[in-house]
């Protein structure tokens, strides 16, 4: 694959008393650039594949565009993308901040905005009354960590899917940053026009408050995780009628919020 390097290394085991020297393989992180109508605004380090993806459901999930008319350009040369709003898309990239900096260690913001000026004016309830069962949810979970092929490999990726009430993935990637991993389905999705508030998100990273907001404007009614959630998280996504679904793990997890989506 395109995104794993080869590297040799030193390796230790204590069991045997034994050092041997191999061939390894670790996932490819790059620095990523995102240019608006020409001017810098955002970098990302992460994992060079969907770049197109990512880009879009970036603004998208940070409340940029609203629907892919917002887009009149989007392109990728290298490991940088160029994307053209629209004059009014580009007025909330304005309001919401420039030289955002995705790092994968968490893969949060180090500079920029988490919470802006565009979500006190437009951030809404998620309005979605999907019901899925409980099953869905552990399948879901299951089905992820079959296409989690880099993280088997590498052990260094971070994982994200998109599945319909019957738990059948609509859009799965990989990054060194849960946050990439999250833009990537939701820019795929909404090139394929998969309706975001009829299906639910599965991911393997923590549900902080980035990650809740994100889907919240998306419209994602679900958000479940292998992971904890945050205080903040399960804050937020009270206030704003999203489902949380932490700790899926074998036949067991944890609903933080609106449970009457979930049935028994």
């Amino acid at each position: 694959m395109a995104y794993l390097s080869r590297v040799r290394v030193t390796r230790y085991d204590g069991r045997l008393n034994s050092v041997e020297n191999r061939e390894d393989v670790v996932v490819r992180e790059a620095i990523v650039r995102l240019f608006i109508n020409g001017e810098h605004v955002a970098t990302f380090m992460s994992t060079p594949d969907k770049l197109k993806e990512q880009a879009i459901g970036f603004l998208f999930s940070e409340g940029v565009i609203k629907d892919l008319s917002d887009l009149e350009e989007v392109y990728v040369r290298g490991v940088d993308v160029y994307v053209k709003l629209s004059s009014e898309a580009a007025w909330r990239m304005k309001l919401r901040g420039k030289d955002v900096v995705i790092s994968s260690a968490c893969g949060g913001y180090s500079r920029g905005f988490k919470v802006s000026l565009v979500d006190a004016l437009t951030l809404s309830p998620v309005g979605s009354d999907l019901r899925i069962e409980a099953s869905s949810v552990i399948k879901a979970v299951e089905e992820l960590n079959k296409r989690s092929m880099t993280y088997r490999q590498t052990g260094g990726t971070h994982a994200a899917a998109l599945f319909n009430r019957q738990a059948e993935a609509l859009a799965v990637a990989e990054d060194v940053s849960r946050h990439n991993a999250f833009d990537k389905i939701i820019g795929e999705s909404l090139l394929k026009g998969v309706k975001l508030s009829e299906v639910f998100v599965a991911c393997t990273g923590r549900l902080t408050l980035e990650l809740v907001l994100k889907s919240i404007r998306c419209g994602i009614p679900i958000a479940s995780s292998v992971s904890a959630p945050t205080s903040l998280g399960v804050e937020t996504a009270e206030h704003n009628n999203l489902t949380l679904v932490g700790f899926v793990r074998g036949r067991r997890f944890n609903v933080y919020t609106h449970p009457w989506r979930i049935i028994t």
